[in-house]
């Protein structure tokens, strides 16, 4: 053990679980100081379904170095991300860009209510999958560093996309597998009106038509990127409203 260079033991420790970190660094003094560097502490993740368990795991393992936290559902109706547990990750996680929520196996939520007014302001990307977001409460305009939102095998309704508008940096909206909601021009005229400054988005797999890539191209004048993969409704006829200062990436 002694004569590996510090880098090798850097990489073995980051194939390791937290626990596993925690305990090697505990052998001594060497492995201490390897074992604390914050690469090794950048990104948690957690999987299981009590509050109480993400609440201990928060305690024992973030840090103001933590830049990533991934949490797992295992449960798909069980509200796990509380209050209580929102304030010790703004208090223990200060340096927090990235939050990761997903649901184990990936399945619409209906029950579960997401609220991101608990998410710490410092968060600049936020991912979602297999969650019900059909609260206006949804987004909040305490996320004003946010940049880049995913929402991935989800429920949405009308008011989730009106709420867009409150995120006054957002740059990137993806909406991937996205259910719970009728895509007509109701909704074509709701996200150009919540986003007009939006400069990526992913549409892919949802029912759009040609008329919501029309809209798109129309009214998001700082559009640069369009992905619309498995997307059954279009037709080649779509290609003909994309200008040429945009990618389009689809299937067609």
């Amino acid at each position: 053990m002694n004569a590996l260079p510090d880098e090798i033991l850097l990489n073995i420790f980051q194939l390791l679980d937290l626990k596993s970190r925690w305990r090697l660094s505990a052998t001594c003094q060497r492995l201490r100081a390897i074992g604390s560097d914050p690469v090794l502490w950048t990104h948690l993740e957690f999987s299981g379904s009590a509050p109480s368990a993400l609440h201990r795991f928060i305690r024992s393992w973030g840090s103001g170095r933590t830049q990533c936290l991934t949490v797992n559902y295992i449960l798909c109706n069980n509200r796990l991300f509380t209050q209580g547990v929102a304030r010790i990750v703004s208090r223990i996680c200060t340096g927090l860009k990235t939050l990761v929520i997903t649901n184990t196996p990936p399945r619409y939520a209906v029950k579960y209510k997401f609220e991101a007014d608990l998410v710490p302001q410092t968060v600049q990307e936020l991912r979602l999958s297999g969650l019900s977001v059909e609260s206006t409460r949804f987004l909040s305009r305490n996320l004003v560093l946010l940049r880049r939102l995913h929402i991935v095998n989800s429920l949405l309704s009308i008011e989730t996309i009106r709420s867009l508008s409150r995120l006054a940096n957002l740059k990137s909206l993806s909406l991937i597998n996205c259910g719970g909601i009728l895509f007509s021009s109701a909704f074509d005229d709701t996200l150009c009106l919540a986003l007009p400054n939006l400069e990526y988005l992913d549409l892919s797999g949802c029912r759009i038509t040609d008329c919501t890539v029309k809209t798109v191209c129309e009214r998001m004048k700082r559009l640069t990127f369009l992905r619309c993969l498995q997307c059954k409704t279009l037709t080649d006829d779509c290609k003909l409203f994309i200008p040429p200062a945009v990618f389009f990436e689809s299937e067609l």
